[in-house]
């Protein structure tokens, strides 16, 4: 599938180029930027082998969590294995609501399964964020069914879209998240917590 990026639209979803991103394994695209951590006061790093107490993760501590994401059929959508674990404050909202909750009170080491019903993920699928955008949109690019649009709220988020259908007009574009309306189960191991 290409991938198509479009012009502005002026009253719901803003469509332009934007800085830098890194795409995760499950297509959510994250602006570089927010992905620098905050430095704040003093860090204690707390780890695998050190000799430091055993401290639990707590609402604004950094962490490090490897990670599993998987359907309720088994599928894998997304994992960190093989790569650099995953960092978030967590508390903060960085992350899904069921998975930031999960890791408050676990310690480095520990490992845990979740499952998340829809709400606690990425929500339940909405009518409202299947939008019909005028085909001058997309200026001369070819826009097929099937394409995934790299759209932006007016706040400069990115949100991922697809297109259902295509016509002289304009396309039918679904902005919900490819994992929305679904029940996922991810396998957590806390790795290094850094307290501030």
């Amino acid at each position: 599938m290409a991938e198509v990026k479009i012009k502005p639209l002026a009253d719901r979803v803003l469509i332009q180029p934007m800085e830098a991103e890194t795409k995760t394994a499950s297509g959510i695209f994250i602006p570089d930027s927010a992905q620098e951590k905050p430095q704040k006061g003093k860090v204690i790093a707390v780890g695998p082998g050190t000799k430091d107490v055993e401290m639990e993760v707590k609402k604004g501590d950094f962490v490090k969590v490897h990670y599993t994401g998987k359907l309720d059929n088994g599928d894998v959508f997304d994992s960190s294995e093989g790569k650099e674990p995953l960092e978030f404050e967590a508390g903060a909202g960085q992350m899904i609501e069921g998975f930031d909750t999960a890791v408050i009170g676990m310690k480095v080491g520990e490992k845990k399964t979740i499952t998340l019903e829809p709400e606690k993920a990425y929500g339940e699928i909405r009518d409202d964020l299947i939008q019909d955008v005028d085909m001058s949109r997309f200026g001369e690019q070819e826009v097929k069914v099937g394409d995934d649009i790299t759209a932006y709220t007016v706040e400069g988020y990115p949100i991922q879209g697809v297109v259902l259908e295509v016509s002289d007009q304009g396309a039918k574009v679904d902005f919900n998240h490819k994992l929305a309306g679904k029940k996922l189960i991810f396998d957590i191991e806390i790795v290094d917590i850094e307290k501030q």
